[in-house]
């Protein structure tokens, strides 16, 4: 009886030394360069990042205004499907984010619906944003290059958003959290804003993924 318990403690030990990998990044994790499905994004000019900003205001303001969000009429590149984040700022600080890596809708209408996903579900705070927050608040994006796993923050190149993964949490930090700081110092403060222990992305049981990240705040 003794080594049976012993036997399923150390399968469960073993089971928590196994990196865990979230949805998005599963089966077989991120399109290789070369490969068919590897096709860059081209980067966006400062206009479409502005066409952006202006679709996730029209959602906050239709948000604070409790009606339907006015359709946009945008350009070929803003159609396409690509990785985003919207963070909302209260104050100057981190109030609310939200993001898809694995989107399957155009940059346009993941930026509009990310807004109400950010007011209900902040991640940031248990708390959904208040009107008058909402009243204050600016936005930001991040539009992502396709991500790919590091094994540790020497890996990951300048200006990129990182996304931990342990298991039970994923955070995504954008280079901009953190201005002028390292690829450890976003880890960090990811793992920190997940409610982590800031040393949590060191541990073996840790996944990160990296992308570039072209990022825009009103």
């Amino acid at each position: 009886m003794v080594g049976a318990k012993a036997g399923i403690l150390s399968l469960a030990l073993s089971l928590l030394m196994v990196q865990a990998w979230p949805a998005w990044a599963q089966p077989a994790g991120p399109p290789q360069p070369g490969g068919p499905a590897f096709v860059a994004w081209p980067t966006l000019k400062s206009p479409e990042k502005k066409v952006l900003l202006l679709i996730a205001r029209e959602a906050l303001t239709a948000a604070l205004e409790n009606r339907p969000s006015r359709e946009a009429k945008v350009g070929a590149r803003l159609q396409v499907t690509q990785p985003v984040v919207i963070s909302i700022y209260v104050d100057g600080k981190l109030r609310a984010r939200a993001w898809r890596i694995k989107n399957l809708q155009p940059i346009y209408l993941s930026v509009r619906d990310l807004v109400s996903q950010a007011l209900a579900e902040p991640k940031v705070s248990d708390q959904p944003l208040s009107q008058e927050e909402m009243a204050r608040a600016k936005l930001g994006l991040a539009v992502l290059g396709r991500y790919s796993r590091a094994q540790n923050d020497k890996e990951i190149p300048p200006r990129s958003a990182v996304i931990i993964y342990n298991g039970f949490k994923e955070w995504l930090a954008l280079p901009g959290d953190v201005p002028g700081g390292s690829a450890a110092d976003v880890l960090s403060l990811a793992c920190g804003q997940a409610g982590l222990r800031p040393q949590v992305w060191l541990l073996p049981t840790t996944t990160i993924f990296h992308a570039t990240a072209e990022e825009a705040k009103e």
